[in-house]
């Protein structure tokens, strides 16, 4: 019998076990949306084919004394026409591959990988479906890295030495509230602008696209907030990818989170307010800030007394832990940036999204050639931060196409 192959959670993966629950699943998906309708056959052929290079997908999550640990399993999940609510809970296997008419669909646990790492399997998928339905010939590989290097922990890989630092007490932020969707349900908002206009639009306050989206993010928060909730912070959390500082070709997790925050001055004009962002991000965004960052995460796991405290002990102590971090969390912002894949496969493809489970609300955004789509995933009826943020693009001159999904309170 062939002896299963099994992997210890990464750093930033052993958090989410823990603090998954309906409320939030912790699952995210990266769509791509073909110019042709979906063939399941095909769909079902290329998912087969891409986990012969990305065994450590199909895994499921097992629960050990001391730690959560994947292991891999032979039975490959069925590929099924979309008929959940997007980003619902994962059970088994970690991943689920959907598809409804022309969008192909990936969504994925985060215990297991991040959105880096997601991107690359759900652009080999794409490009192998694309092999099949059209016969193309001598196709570009899309990632030639090893099974190996796509499972290798790379927080392990880069951990030296724990390096302390004091970021000072922060305050408790200003918390979204209000009505609710019944039955942990979640409200997405999907808009679509032109990448070339917001590049633009971004170089016109000398900043980045990131920067500009959390600057118009925390407008758009503040322009909804009454004068006495503005006596608190605002603050963002925002995923940050390290492979850029430390080059790795995992697929697994390898991230940490940065914290943006802005008090409100009175006056709180845009300008203003990406000024206080880009002095952050400069500051949260050095190496050696980095660093410190990912060691501070990897330090106490490998303290002895830590490793051997049961999981169930571990499981409170983590709870607790997230508990307190939510404290300086108003909401999230996760940009993946760029798509790119080999030109042979772009003739046949629309468009690519991203969008996420979350606590409360969140906004996901990525590009690909010059449609930039932004995705907002919210469990609150009311919707004037999201109508305050498409406004200010309007006003900037961006058209705005809009699409949701409908739900029974409306």
């Amino acid at each position: 019998m062939k002896k299963k192959k099994w992997y210890r959670l990464d750093n930033t993966g052993k958090i989410f076990p823990p603090v998954t629950n309906n409320y939030d699943p912790n699952v995210f998906r990266i769509s791509c949306t073909l110019k042709e309708e979906i063939n399941k056959e095909l769909l079902q052929k290329a998912l087969e084919k891409t986990l012969i290079d990305f065994p450590v997908f199909n895994s499921v999550l097992r629960r050990g004394f001391f730690w959560y640990y994947i292991e891999e399993v032979d039975n490959i999940k069925k590929v099924e026409e979309e008929y959940k609510v997007p980003c619902d809970s994962i059970h088994g296997i970690l991943y689920r591959v959907v598809y409804y008419k022309k969008r192909i669909s990936l969504e994925v646990s985060h215990c297991l990988t991040d959105a880096s790492g997601a991107t690359v399997f759900m652009k080999c998928l794409v490009a192998n479906y694309l092999i099949f339905k059209y016969d193309i010939q001598n196709p570009e590989e899309v990632d030639n890295s090893s099974t190996f290097e796509k499972s290798e922990d790379a927080f392990k890989k880069y951990y030296k030495d724990f390096k302390k630092h004091n970021s000072g007490k922060q305050k408790s932020g200003y918390k979204l509230k209000g009505l609710e969707y019944d039955d942990y349900r979640l409200k997405f908002i999907e808009g679509e602008i032109s990448t070339s206009k917001f590049i633009a639009l971004s170089k016109k306050y000398n900043c980045t696209a990131t920067e500009y989206l959390a600057g118009l993010l925390i407008k758009s928060i503040l322009l909804q907030m009454t004068e006495r909730e503005k006596r608190k912070p605002v603050y963002l959390t925002i995923p940050v990818s390290l492979r850029k500082e430390f080059p790795t070709n995992t697929t697994r997790n390898f991230f940490c989170a940065m914290t943006v925050s802005y008090k409100s001055s009175g006056e709180d004009t845009i300008e203003e307010i990406i000024e206080s962002v880009k002095k952050q991000f400069e500051l949260h965004l050095q190496k050696d800030n980095l660093y410190r960052k990912m060691s501070e995460m990897i330090f106490l796991e490998n303290v002895f007394i830590c490793r051997i405290v049961p999981r169930a002990i571990k499981d409170i102590i983590l709870r607790f832990s997230f508990g307190l971090t939510r404290k300086v969390h108003t909401m999230g912002l996760s940009n993946i940036g760029r798509i790119t894949i080999p030109d042979c496969y772009k003739d046949y493809i629309e468009k690519f999204s991203f969008m996420t489970s979350t606590d409360a609300m969140h906004l996901n955004t990525c590009s690909f050639e010059d449609k930039f789509v932004f995705s907002f995933s919210s469990h609150f009826i009311n919707t004037e931060i999201q109508k305050n943020f498409i406004r200010e693009l309007i006003s900037q001159g961006i058209d705005v196409t809009i699409d949701t999904n409908e739900l029974e309170d409306e």
